[in-house]
């Protein structure tokens, strides 16, 4: 497996974790994200062959369900990119899929979708997590750019979120400062220097001494061994055998055992 895929899968599995709280979506497998998968639940024939024609031109994966229980199914066993859900669904309805799945912390971003929104259900939706609500009829372009920009939010906030966990689980090295934390949560996901400095309106010399900043503070040269420091030489090398290794026993099948209690919240 080569460096940045295992980094990669590592980083997926401590973010994951970092902000689970309920035992169940934690215990994904370790391919458990397929990064160009959409979900889509819709009962209707007509929307979810639009949505899969604009989809999959705008290079993604469009994965259909007719209801609920069909959704939760496949989720069980991995996440998508995002989901798109419509709030008008036989049995279980939208709302509810919506409110079950944030109590159990599913890690993807959900949007809804509906063509007949009241007041009361949209505000429902939003208090109840849902990054956008995209109302029928709506154009391809439009769609794809609010899936993306949910899809962005989303992933700063993970982001945002594992930085924390990292850092705060560095004994006796320099507690990083707010906007460290900003960058290195950027650097974790694979953003480059000038990717950073764009998205947080910085110059890249100013992101350079940032990142040489946290090198120093926490006495690593590479992310690689920022994050072995972070979860400890065993849990560390036992996570990377149950990757590299599938067959390797029960930890291959939850990985997340691996982790320190400090990250399996």
């Amino acid at each position: 497996m080569q460096h940045e895929t295992l980094f990669a899968s590592l980083i997926q599995i401590i973010a994951r974790n970092a902000f689970a709280t309920t035992v169940g979506w934690d215990l994904l497998p370790v391919f458990h994200m397929n990064s160009r998968e959409i979900f889509i639940v819709e009962d209707d024939a007509a929307v979810r062959q639009t949505l899969t024609i604009v989809l999959t031109a705008a290079g993604y994966e469009a994965i259909c369900f007719l209801d609920g229980e069909a959704l939760l199914a496949v989720a069980h066993e991995r996440y998508p990119l995002c989901i798109l859900l419509d709030i008008e669904l036989p049995g279980k309805s939208g709302l509810e899929l919506l409110r079950q799945l944030r109590q159990e912390n599913y890690p993807a971003p959900i949007l809804m979708v509906s063509g007949h929104a009241t007041v009361e259900s949209a505000v429902y939706a939003m208090k109840n997590g849902a990054l956008d609500i995209i109302e029928k009829p709506f154009g391809g372009h439009e769609l794809v750019n609010r899936i993306e920009d949910a899809i962005q939010r989303s992933l700063s906030d993970q982001g945002a979120r594992l930085a924390t966990a990292l850092s705060m689980n560095l004994p006796g090295r320099s507690p990083l400062s707010n906007r460290e934390q900003q960058i290195l949560s950027q650097l974790l996901f694979g953003k480059s220097t000038k990717d950073i400095a764009l998205l947080l309106g910085l110059s890249p010399r100013t992101v350079e001494d940032h990142r040489a900043a946290i090198k120093r503070k926490t006495r690593t040269k590479t992310l690689f061994e920022l994050v072995r420091i972070a979860l400890g030489h065993r849990h560390f090398d036992a996570l990377v055998e149950s990757i590299t290794n599938p067959e390797s026993g029960e930890a291959a099948n939850h990985p997340e055992s691996q982790l320190p209690s400090s990250l399996r919240r």
